[in-house]
């Protein structure tokens, strides 16, 4: 696919997280955080080559799903800059700072309303 990054989730794992008892719902806030911290030490640098090899760019339209902690949803922000827009979609939130920037829309789902065809060229998910 031409635009996109797709890594895949093993079948039955989105079913998981969204159980109660999904263990990440519960977890302490700085175990939590630390966590989130450590993929993104891990994964990000990746991530931001794998994105700038597709061609992401500024006045670009993109969507991270699952941003945990935000890193990679605040970098393609500064990419696109302010005529771009990001959307980022996270189930439980509370680890993303407020957000400033009027270009980018965080999105806690609830019936998959959020899904806008042919808007979003570019997304990533882990």
């Amino acid at each position: 696919m031409i635009g996109q990054v797709v890594l895949s989730r093993p079948q039955g794992e989105k079913e998981r997280m969204n159980q109660p008892n999904y263990i990440f719902n519960k977890s302490e806030d700085q175990p939590e955080r630390d966590r989130l911290k450590l993929i993104e030490q891990y994964h990000d640098p990746r991530t931001r080559e794998r994105l700038q090899q597709v061609g992401m760019s500024a006045r670009g339209t993109c969507l991270e799903v699952g941003p945990g902690a935000g890193s990679i949803m605040r970098w393609m922000a500064r990419i696109v800059g302010p005529h771009g827009h990001v959307m980022a979609i996270e189930l439980n939130p509370r680890f993303l700072s407020r957000n400033t920037l009027p270009h980018l829309t965080l999105i806690q789902p609830r019936n998959g309303s959020w899904a806008q065809k042919g808007r979003v060229r570019y997304w990533c998910a882990w």
